[in-house]
């Protein structure tokens, strides 16, 4: 409840000195807490007690209103425990009703593909002996150049540089 949320309640006024009750008549009214302590002549802080103690006696009076009409304040771990009893019965029947069976199905199909895979591999590879003439064809890697190729190029700045040796190291 919000200081806005205040109606104005008689009984609620009940416990409040006089001027108390001027301040909350004002506040009520619509005017801020600073307007009303420089027009009753108080303290800003006589006016934000006044405001404490009205809300504070407001919020009794409807807690008991509520109690009257069956409506309790609800018991947090009773809550808890509904609320977690309610999530772990969804749960039981989001596994009931899974998919197990798709995941199963996908599986099945995965395996099918690695099959495929496999027989388009030795397809390649027949295909390329065939264009061959029988002879297989391998693959050889290419080399890498060596240090000495490389250094050869590199510009005068960059041979025996000591931080290439770093760099290389990494």
């Amino acid at each position: 409840m919000s200081l806005l949320d205040l109606t104005f309640d008689e009984r609620a006024m009940e416990g409040l000195t006089f001027t108390e009750r001027k301040i909350m008549e004002e506040y009520l009214r619509g005017l801020k807490p600073k307007e009303i302590a420089t027009r009753l002549k108080v303290s800003i802080k006589t006016v934000y007690k006044a405001v404490w103690k009205y809300r504070k006696n407001f919020r009794a009076l409807h807690r008991e209103r509520d109690l009257d009409r069956g409506r309790y304040p609800v018991n947090n771990i009773a809550a808890t425990a509904i609320a977690m009893e309610m999530v772990a019965h969804g749960l039981r029947k989001v596994l009931e009703y899974s998919n197990m069976d798709k995941f199963d199905e996908v599986i099945i199909l995965l395996r099918r593909i690695d099959d495929k895979l496999a027989k388009i591999s030795d397809n390649l590879s027949q295909l390329l002996s065939t264009i061959s003439g029988g002879t297989p064809i391998t693959v050889k890697p290419t080399e890498s150049p060596t240090t000495d190729n490389i250094e050869s190029k590199l510009p005068d700045f960059l041979r025996d540089n000591p931080w290439l040796e770093v760099l290389r190291t990494r």
